[in-house]
C-alpha cells in the first residue's frame, strides 16, 4: 500500500465551522486487492496546525473509515469539520495542514503516514 497524489486541503466556512477535505490516491499491489487475501483498509485524517518549534494537533486522526480496493489504485476523500475557535491557535492567520493515515487493517501493524501541503486559513 502507498499514499500517493495528495492534493492541497480544501477548506469552506458556514459561519463559524469549518468543513476541510484531503483528497488522495491510495496504491495496492494485486496480492493486497485480491483474493485470497482481498485485505481490508482503513483511513483517517489528523488536522495540525504548523507552527516554528512544534506542531498543534487541532484533531486527533478522525473521519476513519474501511475500504476493500477492487482496482490497484483508489481515490479517496476525507473530510472534517472543525469548529474556527479550535483553528485560532495564533494570533493572525493559521498554518493548517493534514495528517493521512492508511492502515492493512486486517493484519494490523504500523500506518503509513503522510501529510498534505500547508494552507493559510483565517479562522
Amino acid at each position: 500500500m502507498n499514499i500517493t497524489n495528495i492534493q492541497p486541503l480544501s477548506a469552506s466556512q458556514s459561519g463559524n465551522v469549518w468543513t476541510l477535505k484531503a483528497t488522495y490516491t491510495a496504491t495496492f499491489t494485486d496480492q493486497e486487492k485480491n483474493l485470497p487475501l482481498n485485505y481490508i483498509f482503513r483511513d483517517s485524517i489528523q488536522i495540525r496546525e504548523s507552527d516554528t518549534f512544534s506542531d498543534d494537533n487541532i484533531t486527533g486522526f478522525v473521519s476513519a473509515s474501511n475500504f476493500n480496493p477492487s482496482t490497484n489504485s483508489v481515490q479517496r476523500t476525507l473530510t472534517v469539520v472543525v469548529n474556527g475557535s479550535d483553528l485560532d491557535t495564533e494570533l493572525g492567520g493559521e498554518e493548517i495542514y493534514a495528517k493521512i493515515q492508511l492502515r492493512n487493517f486486517t493484519t494490523g501493524g504500523v500506518p503509513l503516514v503522510r501529510k498534505t501541503a500547508v494552507i493559510n486559513l483565517s479562522p
